[in-house]
């Protein structure tokens, strides 16, 4: 017998794009694409105002973690991430896009507001590969292929970095791997013995918003974690961190919050091009949510003079089935 599950935010189909309906209707198809953008614990922290050519994007205070991500950095850096997917969109769709960031200086909420315009034609074959991507795009927690990646796809990720006040650095030196092995425990071991970050955690868990890979990552970690904590050795070739191809950071030149955002637009980008390679990406997001560990990062990529938004690894890997929960559009689209 045929089990038949029900559709869900991920099953969207472009053949349902309202091609002849208003342009409302074609704005209101889109935010499907803006919802599938990765989110930290999958908090889902946007709202989406749709008007006559407009889509404003709002930050959805409520979403936030207040213990994990206190200063809502990560928060902004989701949000860019559904702006980029709604763009991408928007182009597949043969619509131009005009973006204002916070355009209402004593909002902090109000994220952003996009303009539309019909006619923008047939899109680029790179514009479909990223538009393609959306729907594959998952957080891969497997374990990467022991290979290099290309120069050439090397340089395809770099593009995906347009913006001239965020800047992406690349390492496969194994000493900053070891190194930064080294912030991932320090980091867990703050989190984990906080009382406050353990109940926000069970908390999320409970609310089913994490796919099994998240919690066999999650309690990997808290394994490494332990192992560390108590001076036993952890072996190498079980290591995520230390064994990943390549490890990457996203940084600023500013740490406000328009900075966070086109962090979030490129490292959203950068992942929807990482999944047409068939490379996978995994946020090592504790390092970054911890404050006291940040200058040894920076120092570990030798970016002293700038602000870290986003660390992650990198390489060649089946592409992640594991489909994280996503809120139905009409319950993040508000009047």
């Amino acid at each position: 017998m045929t089990t038949v599950h029900p559709p869900t935010a991920w099953d969207v189909s472009e053949y349902d794009f309202p091609r002849h309906g208003a342009l409302t209707d074609k704005l209101k198809f889109l935010v499907n694409y803006a919802v599938l953008a990765p989110s930290l614990h999958n908090s889902q922290p946007w709202k989406f105002a749709v008007r006559a050519d407009e889509i404003r994007i709002l930050a959805d205070p409520t979403r936030q973690l207040k213990v994990a991500d206190s200063d809502a950095r990560e928060l902004y850096i989701s949000i860019g991430c559904a702006i980029e997917n709604l763009l991408i969109a928007a182009t597949y769709f043969g619509l131009y896009t005009s973006v204002t960031y916070f355009p209402d200086a004593h909002d902090e909420l109000l994220v952003a507001s996009v303009s539309f315009t019909e006619g923008a034609g047939a899109p680029s074959l790179a514009d479909q590969e990223r538009f393609l991507a959306i729907g594959l795009r998952h957080t891969n927690r497997q374990t990467y292929a022991n290979k290099p990646l290309t120069e050439n796809d090397l340089q395809r990720l770099g593009a995906s970095v347009r913006e001239p006040d965020v800047a992406l650095q690349v390492s496969d030196d194994t000493h900053l791997k070891l190194a930064v092995n080294a912030l991932v425990v320090s980091a867990d071991i703050t989190q984990f013995a906080d009382p406050n970050y353990r109940d926000e955690l069970n908390n999320w868990i409970q609310q089913g918003e994490f796919g099994y890979r998240w919690l066999i990552s999650r309690m990997g970690q808290l394994a490494t974690t332990y192992l560390a904590s108590h001076h036993k050795p952890i072996k190498p070739e079980a290591d995520i961190v230390i064994n990943a191809p390549l490890l990457a950071l996203i940084t600023t030149h500013a740490d406000d919050r328009c900075s966070q955002v086109k962090a979030g637009q490129v490292f959203e980008r950068l992942a929807l091009q990482a999944t047409t390679l068939n490379i996978g990406i995994q946020p090592l997001s504790q390092i970054v949510q911890v404050h006291e560990l940040k200058p040894e990062l920076l120092r570990l990529f030798e970016a002293a003079t700038e602000f870290p938004q986003m660390v992650f690894r990198l390489g060649y890997t089946d592409i992640a089935t594991d489909e994280t929960s996503r809120k139905a559009v009409d319950a993040v689209v508000i009047p």
